[in-house]
């Protein structure tokens, strides 16, 4: 039971289908109704990724879940220490060149919705983000395999930070990351396991919409429901307006995904453009596109994402969202071969387990999320070469 949670391919089938059901809620008088086009791209989609999810299990799961299981030098107390002082020192450096601390910004009332999105030194604030959370995965993978409760020093620390940057996308991120390492660690599933989830999964959500409602709502609930279109049938459910704010990060990327088909605007129809914007890393298409000119159809201008296709869409109209879905195929069979047999494949996965539930809300393989993932893949490959020219020269 548990490899289905660890497998990408069945953690695509798990979120687009939760989706699906969710939008049949109707919670937001915003949303245009599903198309039989979309469906007929989203649910093949579906099962073709419920096959191929049986293929990943062959090829990565059935031998030991792919990783190494070699013993290794245990870190000293001193190391995690030291290292999550680092990630306090850098942090504080950007706190400093801000400024202020997004979050005691808000509490205190001086800042404007929207002002930690500029937060961070240019440049340096990504490398941060992708470094930190990169180390993030290795502690937690490291806690469960040295049984070593020191390394939550360090998790904390990045998780702390995270939430005063008001990063919940970060913060939800790392959580992420956190769940599907402790599952490689369980051996079965259990009743109580689900309890646990289900219960953490209603007050995180509960806690993930207050925030949200305080952050760009200034805490009226009024003002929220307004803002997100709340519909008849949610005011008649007696929902707390914090669950609308999952429900509508949640379901309004689809949301916007069809009401781009709806529009039938003219696609861009250009390849090039296409595999610059939507299959190559934000820090390098952002340099040779400007991003800033593109004016796509939104149902709402504060709801700005539309799952992994909506910009495959409105470049290359449905062949876009078949290239993004072979490109997505194409990802998650290289990066687990490449980490496949060293102690790094747990942590790797994990995060390549949550850039794809997250591909609901965006394309996350493009996005700073992703950076942290790429950063493990190429020191992996780097090592790969070094010890292929090692052991090509050590015959001379």
């Amino acid at each position: 039971m548990k490899r289905v949670f660890i497998n990408p391919f069945f953690i695509y089938v798990i979120s687009f289908f939760f989706v699906l059901i969710l939008y049949q809620l109707n919670w937001s008088k915003l949303y245009p109704e599903l198309s039989l086009n979309l469906y007929f791209f989203i649910i093949p989609s579906i099962f073709i990724s419920f096959m191929l999810g049986f293929v990943y299990f062959f090829l990565f799961q059935k031998k030991g879940e792919g990783q190494q299981f070699v013993s290794i030098k245990k870190w000293s107390s001193r190391k995690i220490i030291n290292s999550s002082i680092l990630v306090f020192v850098l942090y504080g450096l950007e706190f400093f060149y801000a400024g202020n601390i997004p979050f005691i910004a808000m509490v205190l009332g001086n800042s404007q919705p929207g002002d930690y999105l500029e937060f961070g030194i240019p440049t340096i604030h990504v490398i941060i983000v992708a470094l930190s959370h990169l180390m993030l995965s290795v502690h937690l993978n490291r806690m469960y395999e040295e049984k070593n409760s020191m390394h939550l020093i360090f998790v904390l620390s990045v998780l702390v930070c995270d939430m005063l940057t008001l990063s919940r996308g970060l913060f939800i991120f790392s959580i992420m990351i956190w769940g599907f390492i402790k599952l490689h660690y369980i051996k079965i599933i259990k009743f109580r396991h689900l309890i646990i989830f289900c219960c953490f999964f209603v007050a995180f959500s509960y806690l993930f919409g207050f925030v949200g409602q305080y952050r760009s709502a200034y805490g009226d609930p009024d003002y929220a429901e307004q803002i997100l279109g709340a519909s008849e049938e949610f005011k008649k459910s007696e929902t707390p307006t914090p669950y609308l704010w999952l429900y509508i990060y949640t379901t309004s990327p689809l949301a916007n995904l069809q009401h781009a088909i709806n529009r039938n605007h003219e696609q861009l129809d250009d390849f090039s453009d296409f595999f610059v914007r939507c299959l190559t890393h934000q820090i390098i298409s952002k340099r040779i596109m400007n991003l800033d000119d593109e004016h796509f159809p939104l149902i709402a201008p504060n709801l700005t994402v539309g799952t992994v296709y909506y910009y495959s869409y409105n470049y290359l109209g449905y062949f876009g969202l078949i290239f993004t879905y072979l490109y997505l195929v194409f990802m998650l069979f290289l990066i687990p071969l490449v980490s496949k047999g060293t102690v790094y494949f747990v942590p790797i996965s994990s995060m390549l387990n949550a850039l794809v539930f997250l591909s609901v809300f965006d394309n996350m393989f493009i996005t700073g999320f992703s950076l942290a993932l790429f950063l493990s893949f190429f020191i992996l490959i780097s090592r790969r070469f070094l010890r292929f020219f090692k052991e090509s020269f050590q015959g001379y």
